[in-house]
């Protein structure tokens, strides 16, 4: 292969999209499936529609999640990883505004059991105090350590503004919000939310019906009857015009935020959108990196996102450069994006 020689374009022709297998348990519960037999594991994701919006401290629906593997009524937070080390399983926990999702990885020859494990994990949870503690003094180590990088302080800012402070999508967990929480917060919170709600479940990856009839009985053992989109209420949007930000404006570097509110993807002209922001900064060889990292050096890397929430949707640039250049960076953006409207 010459390397000097750029490959043949073409154009990608009827590609192909896998769609899952809509299924229902024995009580008409939904899950989706795509089976793959190519490798012996599968990848389970369940999704409660319970995020950070869903209480006054926002740092209570992080923790409940986190904590449901760390003790039930029969076992300790370390008999738990014992069986998934054991087992070969791993389980990742993420917690938005609005969801949380369990990324479980297992191997076939074990679903049985960890599909049983896993029930006994979200129907016993107990959230023992001494668990409690460990992870609220972890979460506080990790804040604090965060709260020393200007790109984490832009991204609350950004959010602070665009939404307004007092507002669900622009508040940020404080070191206040972990040291105020008590275990019955957590445990009001679990049944609360977790026990009235059904999550959304998508299976992938080696799958028979012995495995299928396993997951079909664990999802109809956790949570409640209301569905995802019963649950679901919209919130007000302020009206914010677009924002610039540079934070900080002195030292060694600065991280860049700038963009507004915009659609989200109910919107016809979402996936157009969608488009033109990954011309402007979506990939690595996108118009942001050749102005201004490969032409002008004032970053590493400078990149566009577009967010979608149930609302409404944001559109964001975000970049750390050096503080000489933070000004010069966002004439730059904006020159980018006047370029592209002129097409």
């Amino acid at each position: 292969m010459d390397r000097h020689i750029q490959p043949p374009l073409s154009t990608i022709e009827n590609p192909v999209f896998l769609k899952p297998d809509k299924r229902h348990t024995k009580q008409g519960h939904p899950y989706f499936s795509f089976v793959s037999h190519h490798l012996p594991v599968i990848k389970l994701d369940i999704m409660f529609p319970v995020g950070s919006i869903n209480d006054n401290n926002p740092a209570v629906p992080l923790l409940t999640a986190n904590l449901l593997t760390a003790g039930t009524s029969s076992l300790t937070a370390q008999q738990i990883a014992e069986t998934i080390d054991f087992h070969g399983t791993s389980i990742y926990v993420s917690v938005s505004k609005r969801y949380t999702i369990f990324q479980i990885n297992l191997l076939p020859k074990f679903a049985k059991d960890i599909f049983s494990f896993l029930t006994h994990l979200f129907v016993e949870p107990v959230f023992p105090q001494h668990e409690v503690n460990l992870i609220v003094n972890k979460h506080i180590r990790h804040l604090q350590i965060n709260m020393e990088k200007v790109n984490f302080l832009a991204s609350r800012l950004f959010n602070k503004i665009i939404f307004s402070e007092n507002h669900p999508f622009g508040r940020s967990i404080q070191t206040e919000d972990y040291k105020n929480i008590s275990r019955k917060q957590l445990l009001d919170f679990y049944i609360r939310l977790y026990k009235k709600l059904k999550p959304i479940v998508v299976i992938s990856g080696d799958i028979n019906d012995t495995i299928s009839l396993s997951l079909e009985n664990f999802i109809d053992n956790i949570g409640g009857t209301t569905s995802l989109f019963d649950h679901i209420s919209t919130i007000d949007i302020p009206s914010i015009p677009v924002s610039k930000q540079c934070f900080p404006k002195t030292g060694v570097q600065s991280a860049i935020r700038y963009g507004k509110l915009t659609i989200n993807k109910y919107h016809p002209d979402y996936f157009n959108l969608f488009f033109t922001v990954t011309l402007l900064g979506g990939y690595f060889g996108s118009r942001l990196i050749q102005n201004i990292r490969e032409d002008k050096g004032y970053t590493y890397g400078i990149y566009a996102y577009l967010n979608s929430f149930t609302e409404t949707g944001f559109f964001y640039v975000s970049a750390d450069v050096g503080s000489n250049y933070g000004q010069a960076t966002i004439e730059e953006v904006e020159k980018e994006i006047e370029n592209l409207q002129k097409i």
